[in-house]
């Protein structure tokens, strides 16, 4: 099958690459880790969760006193069980308890800030340590191999978060990205008609193994690719990433690439989640790295075939736990066992959040991560909801935080929208105390009532 990591050896060249990035040994263990007997693969996680939930209790006030009101005792045989007994942890309680969330170990080191990209409508702030940040990139490079990438070779990012960019850091660093990946960034945060050909042109002329790419973005470039008959020769795979993608814009973009596509889903505070195998195209859960539930409304397990809420327990950033954490979206556990051969558990369905498209006055097509980015730091605002309602104006809903000044928060969004999207949109505030839900129960964070000349099927 094309792009199957173990369909193929890999070269000399890459091989040297893995061992000199220092991933080669954790992408053995991932590797041997997913096609374990599935006692065993129980018994590791078993001991890894009992590792995590000791740690937590041990060197965070707030997470010993979680644990003892919930009656949770790491020690004890079920650790399972006892993991069960903690309530969920939800992004409010995040933004509320801030670094009391955190760990407070003699000597820890290499712990770093991030924050989430405020695709769910609410920014939400964390730490990650070095163990976590290791294991989460040899995550992501293996399932870059099984999309049909080797370690060296040529990739493309369409990409719209601008903080993922590989600039600014260290000229060791910056060198890595160049030589050991190999990439090219296209930016697509705001695309023209123009800027549409020069990635079509870039693409072309770099001729990459693979695409990373946001799905609303594979598919608005693809779309040129198709009108302009441009054939990248050579793509292996396209990787797609950070929307829902729906079967209709998995066909698109594989006709469009003219290369299979394979979805990543996961998140920022907790790293992969799962991610399609290129024999059956079924998203694996990445058990290594994270402890995934799916539950009923009533909290209780969900079984094959029930959508239910997604949980995620990260296993390896001890900095700054994630246990039992809601990521916000909804997916369903498949029946049986995959043909690929792996023993990792699979997601039959995911109905994650979408984050849409707007077409400024002046022509310009801004994806909704940035209005998104421009609401990190406006005071006063949890949560919100963008709506372009006519062409010239943007309605956000928010829920406020405690205290919030509704005109400050409306005065900053404006400004900033004017200064960075454009300046002939109109912003007006709406203060919510919830956010309505769509016909399928998720909330559209960012989303358009203007017909978009770029959307496939409104042109």
């Amino acid at each position: 099958m094309r792009g199957a990591l173990h369909s193929r050896a890999l070269s000399m060249g890459a091989r040297a690459l893995l061992r000199l990035n220092g991933q080669a040994g954790r992408m053995q263990a991932l590797r041997d880790w997913e096609r374990l007997p599935e006692a065993e693969a129980q018994g590791r996680l078993r001991a890894r969760l009992r590792g995590l939930l000791e740690y937590a209790r041990a060197h965070s006030e707030w997470w010993a006193e979680r644990m003892k009101l919930a009656g949770c005792d790491p020690g004890a045989d079920d650790v399972l069980g006892e993991l069960r007994k903690l309530p969920l942890l939800r992004r409010m309680e995040i933004q509320e308890q801030g670094e009391a969330l955190m760990t407070r170990a003699p000597g820890e080191r290499g712990v770093r800030w991030n924050r989430t990209s405020g695709s769910t409508g609410e920014v939400t702030y964390f730490y990650t340590d070095r163990n976590y940040r290791a294991w989460n990139e040899a995550d992501k490079l293996r399932w870059y191999m099984e999309s049909g990438y080797e370690p060296g070779e040529r990739v493309v990012f369409l990409w719209a978060a601008r903080r993922d960019r590989p600039t600014g850091a260290a000229w060791s660093e910056r060198a890595a990205n160049r030589w050991l990946r190999n990439l090219v960034w296209i930016d697509t945060m705001r695309l023209t008609d123009s800027e549409l050909d020069a990635a079509v042109e870039q693409l072309a002329d770099f001729r990459p193994r693979l695409v990373v790419a946001y799905v609303s973005s594979a598919q608005v470039i693809g779309e040129r690719l198709r009108e302009r008959g441009v054939e990248l020769k050579g793509l292996r795979g396209v990787q797609t990433s950070a929307e829902l993608l729906p079967p209709e814009a998995r066909q698109s973009i594989e006709r469009c690439f003219g290369a299979p596509v394979f979805d990543r889903y996961g998140c920022r505070e907790v790293g992969i989640i799962a991610h399609d195998c290129a024999a059956a195209h079924e998203r694996h859960v990445s058990t290594h790295n994270n402890l995934v539930e799916i539950l009923r409304p009533d909290g209780t397990a969900a079984g094959p075939g029930e959508p239910g809420r997604v949980v995620v327990t990260n296993l390896n950033n001890r900095a700054h736990p994630f246990i039992r954490y809601e990521v916000g979206d909804l997916a369903a556990w498949s029946a049986g066992p995959c043909r690929c051969g792996r023993t990792t558990p699979t997601l039959a369905e995911l109905q994650g959040r979408t984050v849409g498209q707007i077409i400024t006055p002046s022509g310009r097509l801004v994806h909704g991560q940035a209005l998104v980015r421009l609401i990190w730091g406006v005071p006063g605002v949890r949560q919100f909801q963008v709506v372009q309602e006519a062409a010239d104006l943007l309605r956000v809903r928010f829920v406020p935080l405690r205290g919030a000044d509704l005109a400050a928060a409306a005065a900053e969004y404006e400004r900033r929208v004017h200064e960075r999207v454009d300046p002939a949109l109109r912003v007006e505030f709406e203060r919510c105390t919830e956010l309505a839900p769509n016909a399928g129960g998720k909330i559209e964070y960012v989303t358009s009532q203007v017909p978009n000349p770029y959307r496939v099927g409104e042109r």
